[in-house]
């Protein structure tokens, strides 16, 4: 069974993939954690050029940048994302990058969430394939009308398909607000309707990113109960007292 998160950063995936995990566990279901954030060996050595000719060309030759402000708009990242932008208009570098991109992803799913779905554990993502399609869609600058023509590709790399699908929607301040490694809250306003195209698209369960933790976390282990291989009822009867105590 695959359970997937998906939101911007901020959102709370990972708090409550980590809620859903200690959830099944108590439970007596074998289940796993996985973050999907994406291994870059093919891509990353191509973004390095890029940052490394964008300095050039601003400074005149490669040098260290001083930290910018805390929550100040990050003029670096900015000049980054438009340079980046102006890159990927050629179609060619971005059917590139978009198939690099591809499978790096598909390897990551094969070598860290495959292995365990085979062997009948539950995998809770922490991210999946279409984040990565995301982050792709704001380097070329698509929309989400053309992200949703692009989302065929998951398709054709056969990427297995979740059984629960969660998608933690919240306003790109909140985000902002609740991270430190953010570079600009630009990162996340740019990424917020690309995701709910998305959830749109694929039906994805949506929660409110801004609601208390908890109640999230509750609304979550509702929504999966319903789809849970049977667990023994010693184990079940254990776990709901767990809860009632908490």
């Amino acid at each position: 069974m695959l359970i997937c998160f998906n939101g911007i950063d901020g959102s709370g995936k990972s708090l409550q993939a980590h809620k859903l995990i200690e959830q099944l566990t108590a439970a007596g279901y074998p289940a796993v954690y996985v973050w999907s954030g994406g291994n870059a060996p093919l891509t990353k050595p191509l973004a390095r050029m890029i940052k490394s000719t964008l300095r050039r060309r601003s400074t005149g030759a490669p040098k260290e940048e001083a930290p910018q402000p805390a929550k100040e708009p990050d003029s670096e990242y900015r000049s980054y994302l438009s340079f980046t932008q102006g890159v990927f208009k050629r179609p060619w570098v971005r059917t590139l990058w978009l198939q690099l991109s591809m499978l790096e992803h598909m390897g990551e799913i094969w070598t860290k969430i495959v292995p365990h779905l085979l062997a009948g554990k539950i995998v809770v993502c922490d991210r999946y394939i279409y984040d990565r399609l995301v982050n792709i869609a704001v380097l070329c600058n698509t929309g989400p009308e053309l992200l949703r023509r692009q989302l065929w590709l998951a398709r054709l790399y056969w990427v297995p398909k979740p059984n629960k699908w969660f998608f933690i929607d919240v306003p790109a301040d909140v985000a902002f607000s609740r991270k430190d490694d953010v570079p600009d809250v630009l990162y996340l306003e740019r990424r917020v309707p690309l995701y709910r195209t998305i959830a749109d698209a694929f039906k994805l369960e949506r929660l409110d990113g801004t609601a208390d933790p908890n109640e999230i976390a509750a609304q979550v282990w509702q929504s999966v109960q319903a789809a849970l291989p049977k667990a023994p009822a010693a184990t079940l009867e254990n776990h709901s007292a767990e809860m009632r105590r908490r």
